[in-house]
């Protein structure tokens, strides 16, 4: 299974979605997980519901043959196995982009945070000799998984919005898709800039943020958008949320077997 199928898809979200301009500080955060959901009746695995990270990396520049070649190794014979050391099938993994590119900086001052709190147990625990430091001494041997986590979790600044519509399965998801823009323009009374994923489970709108150029009011603001949105589709989605952890699905690539791509705007 070829589950990088489209390269002109990602580089559109390379440079539509990800700032055409990057400070040192900067950068890309891409990974690839596995969901069990995705998996065939009957599969055997041990993935739990939620997504299991297997590999995760930091593009520094703004190369996107840096970008795509971080993604084309999560496809090579990686090994990548379940807790019970079985194969995770390609039909279980998805990749993830994130929509914000990462701080660095910011990163490092959460690191810094995280290791006095281990250097703090580390020294109880020499000093008194009561406390269980094996929870500290776990940290330590997982330094480089906690620098993923931080730089995943700290943003520089945000030019989208990510409204979640979680369709129902027999629902039209790129008619779904159109029927947000027009909800959207209508409701601002212009055409904002914006993009729709159409992903495994329903679609990603992205919406561009006020530092993106998108006036917002009383009217017209993230909060009554997703109240639209979650009123319009009450009865063809199971949920509408705001997805607040920056991270995508990314068009070009298979989710569970699905094609991940961009709608076109009409």
């Amino acid at each position: 299974m070829d589950l990088i199928y489209d390269t002109e898809q990602i580089k559109k979200f390379f440079d539509e979605i990800l700032p055409s301009s990057w400070e040192p500080h900067e950068a890309a955060f891409i990974s690839i997980a596995a969901r069990k959901k995705y998996l065939p009746e009957g599969y055997m695995t041990n993935l739990g519901k939620r997504p299991e990270m297997l590999d995760r990396d930091i593009i520094k520049t703004r190369d996107f043959g840096r970008y795509l070649a971080g993604l084309y190794r999560f496809t090579s014979e990686n090994g990548y196995t379940d807790l019970n050391g079985l194969p995770i099938h390609d039909w279980a993994k998805v990749f993830y982009a994130n929509i914000h590119l990462s701080d660095s900086v910011a990163a490092y001052e959460e690191m810094k945070t995280k290791m006095a709190g281990i250097d703090r147990e580390i020294i109880s625990h020499a000093t008194t000799g009561h406390n269980d430091i094996s929870h500290a001494l776990g940290e330590i041997r997982n330094l480089h998984g906690l620098w993923f986590t931080a730089m995943q979790n700290t943003y520089s600044m945000k030019l989208w919005i990510d409204y979640d519509i979680d369709l129902l399965g027999c629902i039209d998801k790129e008619i779904s898709a159109h029927a947000a823009f027009e909800l959207i323009d209508e409701l601002a009374g212009q055409t904002i800039t914006k993009h729709a994923i159409i992903t495994h489970g329903g679609v990603h709108i992205l919406l561009a943020t006020a530092k993106n150029g998108t006036a917002f009011s009383k009217e017209f603001n993230p909060d009554t958008v997703l109240k639209a949105l979650q009123n319009s589709f009450r009865e063809t989605a199971k949920e509408v949320v705001i997805n607040r952890n920056g991270m995508v699905p990314l068009p070009g690539t298979l989710q569970g077997g699905f094609p991940v791509h961009f709608c076109l705007v009409k």
